[in-house]
C-alpha cells in the first residue's frame, strides 16, 4: 500500500507540473502573438506609440473621454445623449484608464494594452475549457487559438469585441468547471458589454428551465442566466434614460426586415444564415474566412468533437449544449441584421473559443480511432499551418488598415488645424474623427452618435430634416473623395477645399469640401412664380413636406402602392423651377398617399403640390440588391383629391421640361372642410416633394386669381 501511496503521489505532482508548464507554454504562445501585432501596430503608428487600426475605434475613445470630462454619452459638447458605442462597459474602462492618465496617443497605448490582456485571458480559457472537456486537447485547442489570425485582428482591433469574447469564454469555461457565481458575475458583464451577451442569457434561462431537474445543478445555471437577463434590463433602463429607445441607436434600423417586405427578407436572412455556417464552420468562404480553420476537414473534425461529447450524462452537457444554441441563435441575428463581414466578422469571434475547443476534440477522437500516433501530430501540422497562412493574412491586413487610419487621423487634424474655430464639420461615416478635432462640432449625416437625426426612416430623411433646422448645419462635408459623384450630394457639395493626398492606394481617401445649402433653403417654400403670386391675400395653414419625418407623423403620412411586395424608398432630385435651382427629397407614389392636415373649417383651402416629371428612386424587393429605377410620368399629370372620403378635385398638369419640378395650386371649397381636422387623399402615380395648404387671410377670400388651378 505505501508503494502504491508513493506512485499515486508522484503521478500526481507529474500531472501537476504538466499542467503548470502547458499554462505558462500557453501564456507565452499568447504573448508572442500579441507581441507581433504589436510591433505591426508600432511600425504603423506616430511617434512610437500603437496605431488605431479601425476608424470606428475611435468613437470608443470619444465616448470615454466623454465619461472622464464629466459628460458621459455626449458625444459632441451640446448635444443629447447617444448610444452609438453599442457597448457601455468598453468605453467605461477606457474612461477609467483616461482618467488615470492615459491622454491623446497614450490611451490608444492603454487600450491595446487592455486588449492585451484580455486576448491571453482568452487563450487560458480556450485551454482550460478544452483540458475540462477532453485532457489532452487543452494545449492543441490554446494553439489553435493562438495562429488564429481572426482571433487576434479582432482583439487588436481594439473595438468592443475583445471585451466581449473574453467575458464569453469565461462565462462558459466557469460553467464548465461548475463555478456559477463566477460564471453569474461574468454573464452579467457581458449584457453590458455587448447586445449579445443578452442573447447568451436567454438561452441559458430557457434551456436550463427545459432541463428541469433532469440535469444536475440545472437550477444554479438557470441563476447564471437570471443575472445575465439582470443586466440586459440595466441596459435597456439605461438606453431609455439616455436617449427615449431601450435599444442602441448604433442598432436602429439595421434589419432586413426594417428594409424589405417581410418575405423577401425571410428570404435573404435565410440565404446568409446559410452562407455563414458554410464560411464560418467550413471554411468554404473567401477572404479572411477561408483561414478560420483548415476548409472541409477543420469543420469536420470539429463536428466530430461535438458528436464524441456524453452527451446522456456528461457533468458539462448543459454548458455545452447552451453555448453551440447560442452560436446558432447568433447567427441567425447576425444574418437578419445585415452584420456579416463587418471589420473581418469580429463579431464572431467569441464563438472561435467553444468552436476551436471542439475542433481539438475532434482531432483526440479521430486520432484514438485510428489507431496511429503520428496521425495527431499530422492533422494538428495541417490545421495549425493553413491558420498560420491565415496568421499571415490577418497581419497584413491588420497593417493595412493601421496605415490608412493613421493616414486619416493626420488629415483630420490638418483639417482642425487649417480652419477657424467655430466650423461644424459634417462627415457620412467616420465619426470618430471627433477625438482628433476636440472642441470642434462634427456631424454625422447617417445619425448613431448625432441624436437629433436618429430615428429617421431613412438615410435621405436626415438631410430633409437640416432643411428645417438650420441651426444644426455644418460649413464643411469632410468625405471619401469617391462620394464626390454621388446623386444625393450634388446639389449640397461645393469645391473641394482639401485632399488627403497622404496615402496612396488608401480606399477610403478623405477630402474636404465646402458645404452648400441654398438649394436646399429655397425649396422650404413654393417658388413657381405664378402660383406664388395665387396666393397673394391668402395666408399659409398647413404644411407636409414629404420626406421631413416630423411632418410625416404629425399629418399621419402614408403611402398605398400598386406593386405588392416592393418597398420604394425615398428619393433625391436636382432640377430648376423657373430661374431657381432647388433641391428636394421626395417619394414616388405609385397609386395614393394619404394625409392629415389642421386648417380653419368653413374656409376654402388653397393646395400646392410640388412633382417632377422624371425622378430616380431605389427600390427594393425580391432582389437583394437596390435597384435604381427611372420613373417618367405621362403629361399631363392627372390626380384626383379626396377630402375625408368626398371628391374635391382634380389636378391636370402639364409636365414639361425633363430635369425641372413642377409646382401646381388647386382650390378645395369650403364646405368640404366642416373638421379642423381634414384628412387628404390624392390619387394617381406621381413624384410628391410637398404639399402647402392656405386660407384666406383675416377669414375673407381673395380675388385673386388661381392661375395654377386645373379641372
Amino acid at each position: 500500500m505505501g508503494r502504491i501511496g508513493v506512485y499515486d503521489r508522484a503521478m500526481s505532482e507529474h500531472r501537476e507540473t504538466g499542467g503548470r508548464r502547458a499554462v505558462l507554454l500557453t501564456a507565452a504562445l499568447a504573448v508572442l502573438s500579441a507581441s507581433v501585432f504589436l510591433g505591426t501596430s508600432l511600425l504603423e503608428g506616430r511617434g512610437g506609440h500603437a496605431a488605431v487600426p479601425q476608424a470606428d475605434t475611435l468613437m470608443y475613445f470619444q465616448y470615454a473621454r466623454a465619461m472622464a470630462e464629466g459628460h458621459p454619452y455626449i458625444f459632441i459638447k451640446g448635444d443629447p445623449p447617444s448610444t452609438g458605442s453599442t457597448s457601455h462597459l468598453y468605453p467605461a474602462l477606457l474612461a477609467l484608464l483616461y482618467a488615470c492618465g492615459a491622454r491623446g496617443r497614450g490611451l490608444v497605448d492603454a487600450a491595446f494594452a487592455l486588449n492585451a490582456l484580455f486576448y491571453i485571458g482568452f487563450v487560458m480559457l480556450i485551454y482550460a475549457a478544452a483540458r475540462r472537456m477532453r485532457g489532452t486537447a487543452g494545449i492543441p485547442a490554446a494553439v489553435l487559438a493562438v495562429v488564429s489570425g481572426q482571433v487576434a485582428y479582432t482583439f487588436f482591433g481594439l473595438s468592443d469585441a475583445g471585451l466581449f469574447m473574453f467575458l464569453a469564454a469565461g462565462t462558459w469555461t466557469a460553467l464548465l468547471y461548475g463555478h456559477f457565481f463566477t460564471a453569474a458575475v461574468l454573464m452579467f458583464l457581458a449584457a453590458w458589454a455587448r447586445p449579445e451577451g443578452m442573447l447568451l442569457a436567454g438561452v441559458l434561462v430557457i434551456l436550463a428551465a427545459a432541463a428541469g431537474r433532469r440535469v444536475r445543478e440545472g437550477w444554479k445555471a438557470a441563476y447564471v442566466g437570471v443575472a445575465g437577463l439582470a443586466g440586459a434590463a440595466g441596459v435597456f433602463l439605461l438606453n431609455y434614460h439616455l436617449t427615449g429607445t431601450p435599444f442602441f441607436q448604433s442598432l436602429a434600423g439595421k434589419s432586413y426586415f426594417n428594409e424589405y417586405p417581410f418575405y423577401a427578407a425571410l428570404r435573404f436572412t435565410a440565404e446568409d444564415f446559410g452562407t455563414l455556417v458554410r464560411d464560418v464552420f467550413l471554411g468554404l468562404g473567401v477572404g479572411g474566412r477561408r483561414f478560420f480553420a483548415l476548409p472541409v476537414v477543420g469543420g469536420l473534425l470539429a463536428l466530430g468533437g461535438i458528436i464524441s461529447r456524453d452527451w446522456r450524462g456528461g457533468r458539462t452537457r448543459l454548458a455545452e449544449a447552451w453555448i453551440l444554441i447560442a452560436m446558432v441563435g447568433s447567427l441567425l441575428l447576425i444574418a437578419a441584421g445585415e452584420w456579416q463581414g463587418i471589420a473581418h466578422d469580429r463579431y464572431l469571434g467569441w464563438m472561435a473559443a467553444p468552436w476551436l475547443a471542439y475542433l481539438a476534440c475532434g482531432v483526440v477522437w479521430v486520432a484514438r480511432r485510428l489507431r496511429f500516433a503520428r496521425a495527431r501530430f499530422l492533422v494538428w501540422g495541417l490545421l495549425a499551418g493553413w491558420q498560420l497562412v491565415g496568421y499571415g493574412y490577418y497581419t497584413g491586413t491588420y497593417a493595412r488598415g493601421c496605415m490608412e487610419t493613421e493616414a486619416q487621423m493626420d488629415f483630420v487634424r490638418r483639417v482642425d488645424t487649417g480652419l477657424a474655430e467655430g466650423y461644424a464639420i459634417g462627415v457620412i461615416n467616420g465619426s470618430g474623427a471627433a477625438w482628433c478635432m476636440p472642441g470642434r462640432v462634427l456631424r454625422n449625416v447617417g445619425g448613431i452618435v448625432t441624436p437629433f437625426l436618429t430615428g429617421q426612416r431613412h438615410f435621405l430623411c436626415h438631410l430633409e430634416w437640416l432643411k428645417h433646422h438650420p441651426e444644426r448645419r455644418f460649413a464643411y462635408w469632410m468625405i471619401p473623395v469617391g462620394y464626390e459623384s454621388a446623386p444625393w450630394l450634388r446639389g449640397l457639395l461645393g469645391e473641394r477645399v482639401m485632399r488627403e493626398g497622404n496615402c496612396p492606394g488608401c480606399t477610403d481617401e478623405l477630402g474636404l469640401y465646402a458645404a452648400k445649402w441654398d438649394e436646399m433653403e429655397s425649396a422650404k417654400q413654393p417658388v413657381d412664380g405664378s402660383v406664388k403670386e395665387s396666393l397673394e391675400g391668402w395666408k399659409a395653414v398647413a404644411r407636409l413636406d414629404v420626406g421631413y419625418v416630423p411632418d410625416e407623423r404629425r399629418g399621419l403620412y402614408v403611402k398605398a402602392g400598386r406593386l405588392p411586395g416592393v418597398t420604394l424608398q425615398p428619393l433625391v432630385k436636382e432640377g430648376r423651377i423657373g430661374s431657381a435651382m432647388i433641391y428636394e427629397i421626395g417619394e414616388v407614389v405609385m397609386g395614393a398617399e394619404r394625409f392629415h392636415i389642421r386648417i380653419d373649417p368653413e374656409l376654402p383651402v388653397r393646395m400646392v403640390l410640388r412633382t417632377a416629371r422624371i425622378v430616380e428612386a431605389e427600390m427594393l424587393g425580391g432582389r437583394r440588391s437596390l435597384l435604381r429605377r427611372r420613373f417618367v410620368f405621362g403629361s399631363p399629370l392627372v390626380l384626383d383629391v379626396m377630402v375625408d372620403g368626398r371628391t374635391a378635385g382634380r389636378i391636370e398638369l402639364n409636365l414639361d421640361g425633363e430635369g425641372d419640378f413642377h409646382e401646381v395650386a388647386v382650390e378645395l371649397p369650403a364646405d368640404l372642410f366642416s373638421d379642423p381636422d381634414a384628412e387628404v387623399t390624392v390619387v394617381g402615380s406621381h413624384a410628391s416633394f410637398g404639399y402647402w395648404f392656405y386660407q384666406p387671410a383675416g377669414g375673407e377670400v381673395s380675388g385673386a386669381e388661381d392661375s395654377g388651378r386645373k379641372g
